[in-house]
């Protein structure tokens, strides 16, 4: 697939890369990553890792099933994020995305063992769905 960048923006002061993927309507169907290698390190992951400790935290406080958290990483458009504020102890991201019924979704990540590991999920906030709105 031909990747092409359609915009460069910032958001809470990161560089964020719009890269539109293939012959996608670029307003649409667009990708916003922090990092060009963001785009390798998504293709590097084979699943999701979910065990005793992250598999039923996030419905438990927030009502986000598991299935709705990876159905964010497949919906676009998505914004991924450094979360540099809470990446003390392993690299941490945030997703700004919907699941298939359209729920706005903010969820924290990391990759382990090329796995995606949600460390929590919830509703995106007003000023976080004004952004997701206003950037795609």
């Amino acid at each position: 697939m031909r990747e092409k960048i359609v915009e460069v923006f910032y958001f809470k002061q990161k560089k964020l890369v719009c890269f539109s993927i293939g012959n996608m309507d670029s307003k649409k169907k667009c990708i916003f990553l922090q990092y060009t290698n963001m785009r390798d390190i998504f293709n590097s992951c084979v699943g999701f890792e979910w065990n005793a400790g992250n598999s039923n935290k996030n419905w438990m406080r927030h009502k986000v099933s598991r299935v709705e958290c990876e159905q964010a990483f497949f919906n676009t458009p998505i914004i991924v994020g450094d979360d540099s504020k809470h990446s003390i102890l392993e690299k941490r991201w945030y997703l700004l995305g919907k699941t298939d019924l359209e729920w706005l979704l903010f969820i924290v990540f990391t990759v382990r063992n090329n796995l995606i590991r949600v460390i929590s999920a919830r509703d995106m906030s007003k000023k976080e769905r004004k952004i997701y709105y206003e950037k795609i």
